[in-house]
């Protein structure tokens, strides 16, 4: 239930008063001009939506999502009810993007109906089994008639093509939307885009591109955003499976927080992915595997394939079933698996164990490989 009753000045003065600050304390910490401080505290005036973000991670971040919902439930400016429905959006706070929805669908202010509109869509889109080109035939409905409305319907196009595994047409996408973003003035709009763009950039940087630095950048850069769970979910993924034939003490660290995430927020389903991905490692590295569901049961020989695999999971018993039985054929099987997948990070795995095996056969096929 959303709650507007927390009077977000009130809190945030006492919050200056017990942490033993001053407006200008604050004003240097934030960047927010005095006058600024002022007019919000003391005259009650409504000032940008980014500013009042600084000043709740700056004085009360633990309270953040309850203050910011109570703030944007109250705001009035036509240009923060925008940015408050990015915010709930990528915050996931689903009571508060419907309701702000709901009440700019019928809002006199075309702009606000238009965005409305767009985050309509979205809540919709990820509630439906959309083909890529249904996706994108529903997108191309909406017209883009400012920077950052065109700026978050090529995050949207490119992200249709990613979630089909498109990854090298979602790649071309991406320096167009970065030169985009670069326009905004907004802070947080820019922020949060970037966040969003960051999230596909790391995906693709380490399976598409097998650039481990560069998605490793770009998890550490989702971190810094402070932007939520979910965005921070990923940048632990990304971060464990890149160390996954690097150090096994890391990959864990990052898979396990990545675990943990998913674990308070309820997102079983992910978790049970992570728990996974977990096995997969340990395995990998001749652990003890903590998680078995029937898939892992079938990678460590405990049972036969009797459920249906996808493409990934195939690739993967046919990994260690020619790690096992030193079977250059099965690695090779592998690692095409992989490649067809577009994933060119884990197709190193086969690789690996091919250039171990000291056979003719494989002699031959690393001359193919190397």
């Amino acid at each position: 239930m959303l709650d507007d009753k927390i009077n977000i000045r009130n809190y945030l003065k006492e919050s200056i008063l017990s942490k033993g600050l001053t407006q200008k304390k604050v004003s240097l910490e934030t960047g927010i001009s005095e006058g600024q401080l002022s007019k919000f505290f003391s005259s009650g005036q409504e000032i940008s939506f980014s500013m009042v973000l600084d000043l709740v991670q700056l004085l009360a971040p633990e309270k953040e999502i309850e203050l910011m919902t109570s703030y944007v439930m109250n705001i009035t400016r036509k240009k923060n009810q925008r940015i408050a429905l990015e915010y709930a959006h990528v915050k996931r706070i689903h009571d508060l993007s419907r309701h702000l929805i709901e009440k700019g669908l019928i809002d006199q202010n075309e702009e606000v109906r238009e965005w409305s509109q767009i985050y309509h869509w979205q809540f919709q889109a990820k509630q439906t089994d959309y083909n890529e080109r249904e996706f994108l035939s529903e997108l191309k409905k909406f017209k883009a008639h400012s920077t950052e409305m065109e700026a978050l319907l090529m995050i949207l196009e490119m992200y249709s093509f990613f979630y089909n595994k498109n990854l090298e047409i979602a790649n071309y996408y991406i320096e167009g939307i970065k030169e985009k973003i670069s326009e905004i003035s907004d802070p947080f709009i820019y922020k949060a885009f970037m966040v969003r763009l960051d999230e596909a950039v790391s995906h693709i940087a380490l399976k598409f591109k097998d650039n481990v630095e560069l998605a490793r950048q770009a998890s550490e850069r989702i971190l810094v955003s402070r932007m939520g769970p979910t965005f921070d979910s990923t940048a632990y993924f990304i971060l464990g499976i890149s160390y996954m034939m690097e150090s096994y003490e890391r990959a864990y660290e990052y898979l396990n927080h990545c675990l943990s995430i998913n674990e308070d927020i309820e997102r079983f389903n992910v978790a049970d992915n992570i728990k996974e991905n977990i096995s997969i490692l340990q395995f990998w590295w001749g652990k003890e595997v903590d998680y078995l569901n029937p898939f892992i049961k079938i990678l460590i020989g405990e049972a036969k394939t009797q459920i249906k695999l996808d493409k990934e999971q195939q690739a993967y018993v046919l990994l260690f079933e020619g790690i096992k039985e030193k079977n250059c054929v099965k690695l090779l099987l592998s690692m095409h698996l992989f490649l067809e997948n577009n994933d060119v990070f884990r197709a190193r795995l086969p690789k690996i164990e091919l250039l171990k095996i000291d056979s003719f056969e494989s002699s031959i096929l690393k001359e193919v490989i190397v």
